[in-house]
């Protein structure tokens, strides 16, 4: 008998994301170069002005796809709870993070037993149960999600971010002239990352004079983490400052060393985060916090460094053995390199995705 193929999956990507931010974008490109079919049902307007746009986008669509797919937003949980009032088929929803755990405990902007903090708990508790599957991108992301909102572990699938090889690649010659040591980090300055710890650390490194510290980025503990620079006198750190996303590829590429995050918050322990992959792509040797997730995907030595959490001293030792080591530099650059193009560019992340989308479509009824 003949072998019929399968029809290619037919996926509505809906909501109120970001197509630029690195998730999506990683996520939408991955999914096409694996043969999905996609529509787009996005509307990003302030208020209650977005649903009823998505209601009337949807309305046109609603025959064209198997699968509805939620992007990742602050306001993706309203997004699953409203995705539900319009269609009968499969939701998946990329949580990608609780917010009430974002809010509360990482970045302490909310009190704990608020109305506000319980709000949030509210609607990440609804979302996942009105999603048919969650995508989270570790399996102690996972675990989480399944203590703090008593969703069942069979709901949830792991996907890793990845990053786009066309936006972070190698550099075909060193950026910089011989004799300097860049130590590279840039974010959103928040709770997590622990910038905090970088600065003591390249105070702690004044004494090598080649090093020097690039911080790119503002955010939530910028001002803190400056002052903390300025107390000490550090010299060795530019605080760059926010730059065009474009542009981040030129300072991984001119770096020896990239960070990673180094928090005390839990939320540090969960996760791997967005530079980490897009360092990698660049083939660039990280230093970065020793947690569960990490070791999900990494191997200690041979393709990340890792030092303790919220620890200064031990970044600075950290640092000193990739500075003073060149082959263990060398090695690590060329294993991640290999570990991203095996398990972590976009069709391989788009790969991982469809295994849960296609599931999806299976088990419709």
């Amino acid at each position: 008998m003949a072998h019929i193929k399968a029809k290619p999956l037919r996926i509505c990507y809906f909501g109120n994301y970001d197509p630029q931010y690195i998730r999506a974008a990683v996520l939408i490109k991955g999914l096409e170069k694996n043969g999905a079919e996609l529509v787009f049902c996005r509307d990003d307007s302030s208020g209650f002005k977005k649903y009823i746009k998505l209601y009337k986008e949807h309305k046109k669509l609603k025959n064209q796809y198997d699968v509805l797919y939620v992007g990742n937003h602050d306001h993706s949980r309203t997004m699953v709870l409203f995705a539900k009032l319009l269609t009968r088929k499969k939701i998946v929803w990329d949580a990608h993070y609780s917010l009430y755990d974002a809010w509360v405990f990482d970045r302490k902007l909310i009190k704990e037993k608020s109305l506000k903090a319980y709000y949030h708990w509210v609607f990440d508790y609804l979302a996942c149960k009105c999603a048919d599957t969650i995508i989270l991108d570790t399996e102690n992301h996972v675990d989480y999600f399944v203590s703090l909102f008593k969703a069942p572990k069979s709901k949830f699938g792991v996907v890793f971010i990845g990053a786009d090889e066309e936006s972070f690649y190698p550099a075909k010659n060193e950026a910089h002239t011989t004799g300097s040591f860049i130590v590279e980090f840039h974010g959103k300055f928040i709770p997590l990352q622990g910038v905090e710890y970088i600065v003591q650390a390249a105070k702690k490194l004044e004494m090598y004079p080649d090093v020097s510290f690039h911080l790119i980025g503002n955010g939530q503990t910028y001002e803190q983490v400056h002052n903390i620079a300025d107390e000490l006198g550090v010299q060795n750190v530019n605080f760059i400052g926010k730059v065009p996303y474009s542009e981040i590829l030129g300072h991984l590429q001119a770096a020896d060393v990239c960070l990673g995050i180094f928090g005390e918050s839990h939320k540090t322990k969960r996760v791997i985060p967005n530079k980490l992959y897009e360092a990698i792509a660049v083939g660039k040797p990280v230093i970065t916090a020793n947690t569960p997730a990490i070791h999900e995907l990494f191997t200690d030595k041979k393709d990340i460094l890792l030092c303790n959490l919220a620890d200064s001293e031990d970044l600075v030792e950290k640092i000193l053995t990739l500075r003073n080591d060149r082959m263990l530099r060398k090695n690590i650059g060329e294993n991640v390199l290999k570990l991203f193009a095996e398990r972590l560019t976009t069709k391989e992340i788009g790969a991982q995705l469809l295994v849960y989308l296609e599931d999806s479509r299976i088990n419709k009824n």
